[in-house]
């Protein structure tokens, strides 16, 4: 299972870096990719690059985190143009 094959008509390329998983799944509004550092899980989810195609607005990718110590769902946490800069802040995150 890839966000190619779970979004076919999907509008982007996405090439992640080693350690992301793809967690595309089609009932989902959009493709997504995760990334497990200690207890924490990233989750970045990767919207239609043409605003139009947008179900919910806002910048293409939205960082999310889950703290399996702390929380029992998923946080937002940010929205960014790019996803060289959601994966940037991911790291400065995990750096912390």
């Amino acid at each position: 299972m890839t966000y190619k094959t779970e979004f076919s008509h999907y509008d982007d390329e996405l090439i992640l870096p080693a350690g992301w998983i793809d967690t595309s799944w089609h009932n989902d509004v959009s493709p997504s990719f995760e990334k497990q550092l200690g207890d924490v899980t990233y989750k970045i989810w990767c919207d239609f690059k043409n605003p139009d195609l947008r179900e919910v607005g806002g910048k293409q990718f939205t960082v999310a985190f889950y703290d399996h110590n702390e929380f029992e769902e998923l946080q937002d946490i940010t929205e960014f143009d790019t996803l060289q800069a959601a994966l940037s802040f991911v790291d400065q995150e995990a750096a912390k």
